[in-house]
């Protein structure tokens, strides 16, 4: 079996890659060659039987599968290597007269055996064997404490007995674990909660603040009195301990059942080992050897036991044993004492998440002052505490909001909305302030009052309605309208009394705008909604929309879209406006016609449209430019044309032109021609730029310059293929550092409305003023986008 290539290159058995075994192979050559010239005499006999082998070696760790076979081989013989060991060490164990070993024996049987077993394969076997491996070693006591005087602690136990309390914690309503800072604190809580009160109680509890306040001044104080709650349980672990111990041996599991059970008693776990190692001395019994100097703590959350070797999450409650600081975020243990990084008491966590769960269930009642006092408590002992510190901003903002609400309500009483107020302050009440404070008080009074006094006010308005006699109805409603402005009663009744139109007229004028006149009898101050409805009338005064109020009796409307139009008046009286309008006959707002579209084709243009229902027939206009204009500037192209479409022959290269359509149609009241507003188009037939335009230059008072020299003006003088041409918008840039990329680009010298060529030649002139010594000139020409670029030459002429 030594011939086995896993053996000879001590090979991983579950290793078949043959690069990988190749890449070991290569090293272990070199290896043995060291090992040849160098190494002990042991080494150099297995250096030359190797290196003897090597040719053998190679062809194997070349063919897959000849190392599987090897690799099947090696485990059969890894598996009799085991057994044999085990059953040696199982006679081994047979040749004892007792069911220990000692510490000797048990590194002398690791000795044998430790090239075929790895020691926790014999530390397994013998275990299972029923076999205890005694130790050498005594249990180190856990701590030297000096308890409290028994005479204080009677004292303090029999005023703990008369308010029914365990200890100190459970007077507390705290955990054992907690820091004495948070100890300290609620000791103060509960003096500020009796302060000057009398009775047999109260007396028993300031006594037993002043012992807290003793005990708790410090860690050490606070372990000195633990120490003394653990002494008056202990005796408790007797009766489970003689059990354990019946056998005249303690494991570690029955040492770990003691201590949950001492947990159970508030006893630590540090005074419940030293009991148990003090009782295992006396009674003269074995202590397992991974018993001794166990490592056992409690978790902070629900005190059960948890070994910090082993565990990763407590067994009772499910916390994780390393988990973030809520503070810092730090990793911290929940066993230990305080976080490394920010100092935090880890004993404080489940105190600190209780208190934060009572401000949120306080916020939920809407108890936003008991909820302040709470966080402002619990950021007096943990200030950084980023979730508490959200908390309280979140309290200061619901805070702010509970005084603007309340200072709602009040801007509501002083613009006379009572029953909007009175509405509010019953939600306000239900919500912040069940107890209702003086100023809440006061301001219920104050609606009550008002409600009241114009009751009598709005009596008198109803039985003068009942009663049809108007002008007194309108007179007390609106009475009881000024003392309470949303009193929705006198509202709706106030919008039911009627007002008469003397009369009233809509027409359409001559620009298609829609012109509306009436009249009313009444002699009171009303002012009118326009409502407007496309092809059905208003029901209602918000059926449809409301285009204007106005307190005239005229009111013009400019409607950009065709169709059927209603229109309706709506007196309002007194801020409400009536149920019953005046509703005026339909009017026709002429349609315009639709997809208007303009394409060039060769030199003609070709315009197309779709024409309106009813329409007779379309008027067509033409001017040259991009502006829109009046149809009786333009050039008639064609007139009352009942088509969808239109060849223009008669443009010129070189223009923009701008087309009017208007649609025609015959008003069925007047029986006339009435027209649309119409619609406009442009088309550009300039070309490109570059190839319209030739420029050239000139300089007056002077036969030779330098374009940035001293010159009184420039002239740029332009030629156009074409005679007749005129660029509107024309900009000048001049940038000192480059060429201007765009009209924003520098300062601009000179803006031009327009330039027009006449026979084909133009002229822009520009100042002596803006010839620096040095800079670039871009001459931009917005209608066509594009620019020409002046370069500064050494002569008389200029480069584009």
């Amino acid at each position: 079996m030594n011939d086995n290539i896993y053996i000879i290159l001590n090979l991983d058995e579950n290793k078949t890659d043959i690069a990988n075994i190749n890449a070991i192979f290569q090293r272990k050559k070199k290896e043995w060659n060291r090992w040849k010239v160098q190494g002990t005499p042991n080494q150099q006999k297995l250096a030359n039987n190797y290196l003897g082998k090597e040719k053998e070696i190679e062809s194997i760790i070349k063919d897959r599968k000849l190392i599987i076979e090897e690799q099947k081989k090696y485990k059969k013989y890894k598996i009799s290597l085991k057994k044999g060991a085990l059953d040696e060490l199982d006679n081994m164990i047979k040749a004892l007269s007792s069911n220990k070993i000692t510490q000797q024996q048990y590194k002398l049987i690791v000795n044998k055996l430790k090239n075929r077993l790895v020691e926790k394969e014999i530390r397994d076997r013998i275990s299972k064997l029923g076999i205890i491996i005694s130790s050498n070693k005594s249990p180190k006591k856990k701590r030297e404490i000096k308890p409290l005087d028994f005479s204080k602690i009677g004292n303090i136990n029999r005023l703990l007995q008369d308010l029914n309390k365990q200890d100190l914690y459970d007077f507390l309503d705290l955990k054992q674990t907690s820091s004495v800072r948070l100890l300290l604190s609620r000791a103060d809580e509960i003096y500020k909660n009796i302060f000057g009160k009398k009775g047999n109680e109260n007396d028993i509890k300031n006594q037993l603040i002043g012992y807290c306040r003793d005990l708790f001044k410090s860690e050490e104080d606070k372990e000195r009195y633990d120490y003394t709650l653990s002494l008056q349980s202990l005796k408790k672990l007797d009766a489970p301990l003689e059990i354990s111990g019946a056998d005249k041996v303690l494991t570690k599991q029955e040492i770990k059942n003691i201590l949950n059970i001492a947990s159970k008693y508030n006893i630590s776990s540090d005074d419940a080992l030293d009991y148990i190692y003090a009782k295992a001395e006396e009674k003269n019994w074995t202590i397992v050897e991974d018993a001794i100097d166990i490592e056992i703590s409690k978790c902070i959350f629900c005190s059960a036991l948890i070994d910090i070797k082993v565990d990763r999450k407590c067994k009772s409650c499910g916390a994780l044993v390393k988990q973030p600081c809520p503070i810092c975020k730090n990793s911290i243990y929940i066993t230990e004492k305080s976080c490394k990084s920010c100092g935090l008491y880890i004993s404080d966590i489940p105190t600190m998440k209780e208190r934060i769960a009572k401000v949120d269930d306080l916020l939920n009642l809407n108890n936003i002052l008991g909820a302040e006092k709470e966080i402002s408590q619990i950021l007096n002992l943990w200030g950084n505490w980023k979730e508490a510190q959200l908390l309280s901003k979140k309290i200061k903002n619901l805070k702010l909001k509970e005084v603007n609400e309340l200072k709602d309500i009040k801007q509501l009483i002083s613009q006379k909305f009572y029953y909007k107020a009175q509405r509010l302050l019953n939600d306000y009440i239900k919500k912040y302030d069940k107890t209702k404070n003086s100023e809440v008080i006061r301001l219920e009074k104050e609606i009550e009052s008002q409600i009241k006094k114009v009751d009598l006010y709005f009596q008198k308005a109803e039985k003068a309605f009942i009663e049809k006699r108007w002008s007194d109805a309108v007179r007390d409603y609106e009475l009881v309208l000024s003392y309470i402005k949303d009193h929705k009663i006198a509202e709706k009744k106030l919008s039911q009394i009627p007002i008469v139109f003397d009369n009233s007229n809509i027409i359409l004028d001559k620009n298609l705008k829609v012109r509306i006149n009436w009249s009313i009898s009444s002699i009171e101050n009303i002012s009118f909604s326009i409502i407007r409805k496309k092809d059905t009338p208003p029901t209602n005064n918000k059926d449809g929309i409301e285009i204007a109020k106005t307190h005239n009796n005229i009111y013009i409307d400019n409607i950009n879209s065709g169709g059927i139009y209603y229109y309706a008046i709506y007196p309002i009286r007194n801020g409400v406006t009536l149920e019953k309008g005046n509703i005026l006959e339909p009017i026709f707002i002429p349609y315009d016609v639709k997809n208007f579209s303009i394409t060039k084709i060769d030199k003609k243009v070709q315009l197309s449209w779709e024409l309106p229902k009813d329409a007779i027939g379309i008027e067509l206009y033409r001017n040259i430019g991009d502006k829109k204009f009046n149809k009786e500037d333009g050039e008639k192209i064609v007139i009352n044309k009942l088509s969808n479409s239109y060849i223009d022959n008669s443009v010129k290269q070189g223009n923009i032109y701008t087309y009017l359509i208007i649609a025609n149609y015959i008003d069925v009241k007047t029986n006339k021609k009435i027209s649309s507003k119409g619609i406009y188009k442009s088309i550009n037939l300039l070309g490109t730029l570059k190839n319209q335009i030739r420029v050239n230059y000139e300089v007056k008072k002077s036969k030779k310059f330098i374009l940035f020299g001293s010159v009184n003006s420039l002239w740029v003088e332009m030629k156009s293929i074409y005679e007749d041409l005129k660029l509107s918008d024309i900009v000048i840039v001049l940038n000192k550092e480059r060429v201007p990329l765009n009209m924003s680009d520098g300062d601009i010298i000179k803006n031009m409305k327009s330039v027009t060529f006449t026979n084909g030649l133009a002229k822009i002139n520009i100042s002596k003023q803006y010839f620096n010594k040095k800079g670039y000139i871009k001459i931009f020409f917005k209608q066509t986008n594009k620019a020409i670029r002046l370069i500064p030459a050494k002569e008389n002429k200029l480069k584009i």
